[in-house]
Formats: structure tokens, sequence, C-alpha cells
């Protein structure tokens, strides 16, 4: 059963995953040569919204489907370890960083309000991070 749904998550990731980088591509997310508000507010949500929930939804699929290959394979486990420690680091400093500018451009005011809605705004990175980590310390008996 956890198989069956495993591919239909993995299918679905896959499927949303190509779609958010198409979306990206028409709106010349990859463009570097553009500059400007639009475009940055653009790559921002890519970054932080639109790619880390279907790479969740991908990543969980991929669990329920390879789960016993995922269990020997020491490689993964270490590369999902390493990536889940950036991706962490990542969310993180993108929530002090824009906590901290908001402090200085702004003199603190509403910096409560900032700091939660900055650490939303890091959640799907969060959640990934933490599917990776699970990926990590999976082990032959769970």
């Amino acid at each position: 059963m956890s198989r069956t749904i495993g591919k239909l998550l993995l299918v679905m990731g896959l499927l949303m995953t190509g779609g958010v980088v198409i979306w990206g591509w028409d709106n010349k997310i990859f463009d570097f040569s553009q500059t400007g508000t639009a475009i940055g507010l653009r790559r921002l949500f890519f970054l932080l919204l639109y790619f880390p929930i279907p790479m969740s939804v991908t990543v969980v699929g991929l669990v329920l489907t390879l789960r016993g290959w995922i269990v020997k394979s020491i490689l993964v486990k270490r590369a999902a370890l390493v990536i889940s420690v950036l991706l962490f680091l990542f969310a993180m400093s993108f929530v002090v960083f824009n906590t901290m500018g908001n402090i200085e451009h702004y003199e603190g005011k509403d910096v409560f309000k900032v700091l939660i809605i900055n650490f939303v705004f890091a959640l799907p990175i969060l959640f990934l991070s933490g599917l990776l980590f699970f990926i990590s310390r999976i082990a032959q008996g769970d």
C-alpha cells in the first residue's frame, strides 16, 4: 500500500516540479541579465515557495517507493544529510539577514512581524530540510 501511495506521490511531485520549472522558464527566472524588483520577487517566490513544495512531495514519494534501496545506500544517506544541513543554514540565514535588514533600514519598526513573515517564507525549505534529515537517519527496522 505504501509503495502505491509512494509511486503516486512521486509522479505527482515530478509533474509539479516540472510545471514549476517550466513556469520559471516562461517568466525568465533563469535570465540573470534582468534586474528589477519584479524579477527579484519572482526569483524569491521560486526559490522559497514554488520549488521546495513540489520537491518535498517528490522526496516523500521517493522514500515511500524506494525505502529498501535508501536503507542500504550509505552515499544517499550522507548526501541527504549534507543537503539537509545546507538547506537549514540557507533558510535560517534568509530569516536572520532579512530581519536584520529591516532593523537597519526601518529602525526596527514591526520587527516581530517581519521575523514571522520571513520564517513563514522559509518554512517550505525547512520542511524539505527535515525530510532529507529523515532520509539520512532512516534505518532497517523503521
